[in-house]
C-alpha cells in the first residue's frame, strides 16, 4: 500500500505529534509499504533543516521550505504548497492528514480530492485554539469560523482517527457516526523504554542516593503548573525521603529555578534537556513518574506522552489532572494514583505515603508493566494501519 501523510510536525521536531508520525511511519515501511511524507521545514538554532527531501528509516519525506509569513497570507502559501508537493510523487492508495494545523489538513483534503483517493483525517485535537491577543468578540468570530472548517474536514473524511476516546465522544455527540470514527492512541517505544536498575553513577552524580525520587520528565510549559509542585516539595522538606527531579527545557524553566532558590529548597533537582535516546537512562532514577497538569477542562481530554513512557518504563505513576483521559488510563490500570490537581498539599501527602508503602509501590508497577504492551507503538501502528487500509478497501496480509 502508498500512503500519503500530511503533517506540520516529524523529526527532529520533538512534540508528540512528529513522534506519533514517524514510529508509525518507519513500522509500516517495514512492513512492506511505502509511505511518502509532506511536512514543514522546522527551525533549528542554525536555521533550517539542510535537506528538503530525503529518506528517514525509509520513509520518503518531503519538507515545504518557503518565506514564512503570518497571517491569512502565510497560511495560504503553505496550504498551496503542501498541495504540490503532494500531487507529486505519484497516487497514493490513500491520504492522510492530521490536524491541528488547517492548511496541511486542508491540503490532503483537496489532494485526495483530485486524486479521488479516500481521505483519513488524523484528529489531535478538537477543536482550533484562538489566538490569545484577539478581543472577546474577534475571539468568538475566529473560534466559530475554526470549528466551521473544522466541521467541514470532518464530514468530508472517509474516516477519523482520533487519539483519545474523548474526541470520538465528541464527534459523537455533534453527530458523526461511531462507525466512522476510530481511535489510535499515542503510545511509546517498548523496545526503547523498559524497566531498569538506575544508574549508580548518574544517581550519585545528581545526589539522589537513598532519596524517593519523583521524577517529572517533559517541556516545563504553563499548562503543567509546575509552581505548585515545588509548592507541594516545600511542604516535604525535611520531613520526608521525596525528592524531586525535574527534566527538560519550556517557557517556565527559568521561574522555576528562581522560585526554587527563593523558597530554599534541597529537594528538588533542575536538569536540562536531553534527547529522547538518553530519557529511558533518567526515567530510571525515578521511583514515581508525576503526570502535573493545570486544573483547566482542556486537560480532560489529554494525555501527556509522559504517562505512556513511565508505564513503559514499569514506573508507578502520579497523576494530578482533572478527571479525563489520563485518569481514566491510571484507575482501569491501576498502574498509579489520582491526585486533584494543583492541590499542593494532597500532593505532597500522597507522594509521602506512597515513599512508606513498599506494597502498594511493588503492585502499582507490576500492573503498570502489565498494561504497558497495549499502549506500544508496535500495536497501534497496526491498527492505525489497518484503520487506513479499510479506507482505502486494501484487505492487509496477516501473519
Amino acid at each position: 500500500m502508498h500512503i500519503l501523510f500530511l503533517s506540520d510536525s516529524f523529526p527532529p521536531d520533538g512534540n508528540e505529534r512528529a513522534a506519533r508520525l514517524y514510529e508509525h511511519a518507519r513500522r509500516w515501511v517495514a512492513a512492506g509499504h511505502r509511505v511518502r511524507v509532506v511536512v514543514r521545514a522546522p527551525h533549528a538554532a542554525d536555521g533550517p533543516v539542510a535537506k528538503s527531501r530525503e529518506s528517514v528509516a525509509g520513509i520518503d519525506v518531503v519538507r515545504i521550505r518557503f518565506r514564512r509569513k503570518a497571517g491569512l497570507f502565510g497560511s495560504l502559501a503553505e496550504f498551496g504548497s503542501a498541495v504540490l508537493a503532494g500531487l507529486r510523487g505519484g497516487r497514493a492508495d490513500a491520504v492522510v492528514a492530521a490536524l491541528p494545523r488547517r492548511s496541511f489538513a486542508f491540503a490532503g483534503w483537496l489532494v485526495a480530492s483530485l486524486r479521488r483517493r479516500p481521505f483519513v483525517l488524523e484528529l489531535n485535537e478538537l477543536t482550533f485554539a484562538p489566538t490569545a491577543s484577539i478581543d472577546g468578540e474577534r475571539r468568538r468570530a475566529r473560534r466559530g469560523v475554526s470549528e466551521r472548517l473544522e466541521a467541514f474536514l470532518v464530514r468530508k473524511a472517509t474516516t477519523i482517527v482520533a487519539v483519545t476516546y474523548a474526541f470520538k465522544e465528541e464527534l459523537i455527540g455533534r453527530g458523526v457516526a461511531a462507525e466512522k470514527v476510530a481511535v489510535v492512541t499515542n503510545g511509546v517505544d517498548l523496545a526503547t523504554y523498559v524497566p531498569s536498575a538506575g544508574d549508580g553513577m548518574l544517581l550519585e552524580q545528581l545526589g539522589l542516593e537513598g532519596r524517593f525520587v519523583v521524577g517529572f520528565v517533559g517541556q516545563h510549559g504553563t499548562q503543567y503548573a509546575l509552581d505548585k509542585v515545588l509548592d507541594a516539595a516545600a511542604r516535604l522538606q525535611g520531613r520526608s525521603a521525596v525528592h524531586f527531579l525535574f527534566v527538560g527545557e519550556g517557557a517556565t524553566r527559568a521561574s522555576l529555578i528562581q522560585r526554587q532558590r527563593e523558597l530554599d529548597l534541597h529537594n528538588v533537582t533542575f536538569y536540562g534537556g536531553l534527547p529522547e535516546e538518553r530519557l529511558p537512562a533518567i526515567w530510571s532514577l525515578c521511583d514515581v513518574a508525576l503526570v502535573h497538569v493545570r486544573d483547566a477542562r482542556v486537560f480532560e481530554t489529554v494525555i501527556p506522552p509522559m504517562l505512556f513512557e513511565a508505564m513503559g518504563m514499569g514506573l508507578p505513576v502520579v497523576a494530578a489532572c482533572p478527571a479525563g483521559e489520563t485518569t481514566r488510563i491510571v484507575r482501569s490500570t491501576d498502574c498509579g494514583i489520582v491526585v486533584p490537581p494543583e492541590e499542593p498539599r494532597l500532593l505532597a501527602d500522597s507522594l509521602d505515603r506512597l515513599a512508606r508503602d513498599a506494597e502498594t509501590m511493588a503492585r502499582l508497577a507490576r500492573h503498570c508493566a502489565q498494561a504497558a504492551p497495549r499502549y506500544g507503538r508496535d500495536l497501534l501502528a497496526r491498527e492505525m494501519l489497518g484503520r487506513v487500509a479499510a479506507a482505502a478497501g486494501i484487505e492487509l496480509r496477516t501473519g
